[in-house]
């Protein structure tokens, strides 16, 4: 009988845990098992767009600058990666009307793309600010996360 009530509750943990990290991730955690090939440019990379804020940090003024950009480029087929640091003062032009005009520094783009707080929104600024620094490097950047 503990053998049973043991894995019974086992059992319920994991479905729990499965029902929790569906809505972190936003998604099904089980598809990371699965043998799908990623996005790739010209070259057979994947490229990925990795920005940090300090959104979650209450006394941190200007909180939604991106002081962190990475790129990290992969190579499925040659198992290799290649990553690579944006400097947060890079000054580009944004191709649109911010809250610093026409250009600034590359970590306010992010911020001013859209200042909607839906999921929608969220998309929206982190497909902009892929197509803004593949632009600046010539590189085609299929994923992009946004890490608080």
């Amino acid at each position: 009988m503990i053998v049973i009530a043991a894995i019974l509750a086992g059992a319920y943990m994991g479905y729990k845990l499965i029902n929790v990290s569906n809505s972190v991730f936003k998604g099904n955690i089980l598809q990371i098992f699965q043998n799908v090939e990623l996005k790739q440019d010209a070259n057979g990379r994947s490229n990925f767009l990795i920005l940090g804020t300090s959104e979650d940090d209450p006394g941190h003024e200007a909180a939604y600058l991106t002081d962190s950009i990475v790129v990290l480029s992969v190579d499925q087929h040659n198992h290799n990666a290649y990553m690579f640091s944006v400097p947060r003062d890079l000054y580009v032009e944004y191709g649109e009307a911010c809250m610093a005009g026409y250009s600034g520094k590359v970590n306010v783009y992010f911020s001013c793309a859209n200042g909607g707080d839906t999921d929608a929104d969220e998309q929206d600024r982190l497909e902009k600010t892929q197509k803004l620094i593949g632009g600046i490097f010539g590189l085609d950047i299929q994923y992009s996360a946004h890490v608080n």
